[in-house]
């Protein structure tokens, strides 16, 4: 079965390949969707309590794909400043020291199938830049097939599942299946590898109950599957966060 199935995956990422090429002429980048939002209402950076600023990345021309995409963060934005926001904000007292949380982007990889990019959320107390905390995402959308326009989790990606099925059954199972053997591959190399300076004390029950390689994950510039650990997660916050690079077929291999 593992034979069938490799050999179908396999032809679908041939089918993919015949594809026209077009993508890559409608991916043009106008400016970002950013803002800053203040509190208390009436003061500016310099003075308030709570200061949130955004930087989205937007696509340029008209096109349905620019239009997803773009359509993707500014709910992104409106949403994080109609509730979430005003709401951590209220929190703060007179007296409290300034906290700034920071998102920006960057973009990781761009090919005829993909546009990845790694968001980055940096929340800083008081000023202090030595003792700020980072915590990041990944967005993977996908430039053809069903998904076009849409950012796809770990079995799309890898062809387990399309974009548009609805079968919980099926959704279920391959979903199960890609958490599954990925998290066996990253932490093979993160505690057999020697790299990482992981806790004494991690368990495996530890690690599964914290990474969620569905969608913990964003594509190098070669555009292979680059797995992250948030930092302080599995090994000291000075560590940073630790990224684990494993291609597609090897992933698919091991299934």
């Amino acid at each position: 079965m593992k034979t069938i199935h490799r050999l179908m995956t396999l032809c679908a990422v041939l089918c993919l390949m015949l594809l026209p090429a077009a993508v890559l002429a409608e991916i043009a980048f106008g400016p970002d969707l950013s803002g800053v939002f203040c509190y208390p209402e009436g003061s500016d950076e310099t003075t308030a309590l709570y200061v949130y600023r955004y930087c989205y990345p937007q696509m340029a021309g008209d096109s349905d794909l620019a239009a997803l995409i773009n359509t993707t963060y500014a709910y992104t934005a409106e949403d994080a400043l109609g509730f979430e926001v005003p709401m951590l904000a209220s929190e703060m007292q007179p007296g409290d020291p300034q906290k700034l949380v920071s998102i920006s982007y960057e973009i990781t990889c761009l090919n005829d199938d993909h546009l990845s990019l790694k968001i980055i959320k940096r929340v800083t107390i008081g000023g202090d830049e030595t003792n700020a905390s980072t915590v990041t995402s990944g967005h993977v959308f996908a430039l053809s097939g069903s998904g076009t326009g849409r950012i796809v989790n770990l079995p799309v990606l890898l062809g387990l599942l399309d974009a548009e099925e609805t079968d919980e059954w099926l959704l279920t199972r391959q979903t199960d299946k890609a958490t599954r053997y990925a998290r066996d591959m990253v932490w093979e190399r993160l505690t057999g590898s020697g790299k990482y300076q992981v806790y004494d004390d991690l368990t495996r029950e530890e690690f599964d109950a914290s990474f969620y390689p569905e969608e913990d994950f964003y594509l190098t510039q070669e555009g292979d599957i680059c797995f992250f650990l948030q930092a302080g997660m599995v090994a000291p916050e000075e560590e940073g966060e630790i990224g684990i690079v494993i291609s597609a077929e090897e992933l698919l291999d091991e299934m």
